[in-house]
């Protein structure tokens, strides 16, 4: 329950969002929050951010600018 991220691997987006319980769980260490996606209608991008209990918006990032692809090598 403490962590939260995103990750590409192999053109798939992963995305883990906090906790969003009461804030004195044992288990939370971050803060209480969620994450939010934002799909694009009819296009492969989302937006994605993590939003606080107390309403911060925190660790905003957009699909596919966000993450650049890795180099493939040439044989």
């Amino acid at each position: 329950h403490d962590n939260d991220y995103i990750s590409v691997l192999e053109g798939i987006a992963l995305a883990y969002g906090r906790f969003s319980g009461h804030a004195e769980n044992v288990y939370n260490h971050i803060g209480s929050g969620a994450r939010v996606i934002v799909l694009k209608e009819g296009q492969r991008e989302f937006a994605t951010h993590i939003r606080l209990n107390d309403g911060t918006v925190i660790h905003r990032a957009n699909y596919p600018t966000s993450f650049p692809l890795p180099v493939k090598k040439k044989k």
